[in-house]
């Protein structure tokens, strides 16, 4: 079958009432951000660069909650409700709720809120990858616990290599500060920041050795932990009672273009 009759197949399939919810709520909570950014930016209140800032994020945001539909589409499979849940909250708690509605601004720790989330969601996208690799493998409690364990490293190594792509961003680009240093200065009495002049150089001290930079960084490593430990905790104890429940995270493999399951040719 050709390309379109796959993707007419595609949309053809039926999806659980909660994914329908989750999607159709997150694309009218963008609507009325882009109301809301055009009354601002109307009466002044927004200049035309955060304006046009605002609006590329809306743009960010269809295409991130996208993705995992996309995923589905070009790989013929079906990932697990709580997936796709996950990760268009996600998606549009990160782009959305983080620039649309400005919760950066709103909310002082809204990116240990991200980063937490992004543990869970990983937790959750390591559960369904586990399920390909040990479909019809192992049984009993080997199998709950190579689940969690796997499902843990894949979570913890997408958090690891979050963070080296925020240090690569902050060494390339110039204005980046993803990995913020120095953001809590020293001061004296008199208010005057705490200083030393080295050959000519102005140093200042900060209240950390560390740095803020390797503090904001562990931070988010921390929390990515948490929010994974969050999910797997309890997953572990249910899959040792209910060995069965793994199927609630399994990815479905099948043809999309066709309702018999057979591959067809035109």
């Amino acid at each position: 079958m050709n390309n379109r009759g796959i993707i007419k197949n595609f949309f053809a399939q039926k999806r659980n009432r909660a994914i329908v919810i989750v999607v159709a709520a997150c694309l009218l909570a963008l609507i009325a951000g882009v109301i809301m950014d055009v009354m601002l930016h109307a009466n002044g209140s927004m200049g035309d660069g955060e304006f046009r800032h605002r609006m590329l994020f809306i743009l960010n945001s269809l295409g991130a909650m996208c993705l995992v539909f996309g995923a589905e589409l070009i790989f013929r499979v079906r990932f697990p409700l709580f997936l796709e849940v996950a990760a268009t909250l996600f998606a549009f708690a990160a782009t959305g709720l983080a620039t649309v509605y400005g919760f950066y601004d709103l909310i002082y720790e809204w990116d240990s809120v991200l980063h937490t989330a992004s543990g869970t969601l990983f937790a959750i996208a390591g559960l369904s990858v586990a399920s390909l690799i040990f479909r019809d493998k192992l049984e009993g409690a080997q199998k709950t616990v190579a689940f969690v364990l796997f499902a843990l490293v894949f979570s913890l190594a997408v958090g690891y290599f979050w963070e080296l792509f925020e240090y690569a961003l902050d060494s390339i680009l110039p204005n980046s500060d993803l990995q913020p240093y120095d953001t809590s200065l020293l001061k004296d009495p008199d208010g005057n920041f705490v200083t030393t002049v080295i050959d000519g150089k102005v140093y200042y001290y900060t209240d950390s050795m560390r740095g803020s930079g390797l503090l904001d960084t562990m931070r988010d490593m921390i929390v990515h932990l948490i929010g994974s430990l969050a999910v797997l905790i309890p997953a572990f104890i249910v899959f040792l009672k209910k060995p069965k429940s793994t199927e609630a995270f399994a990815v479905t493999v099948y043809p999309w273009w066709n309702k018999l399951g057979k591959e067809t040719t035109e």
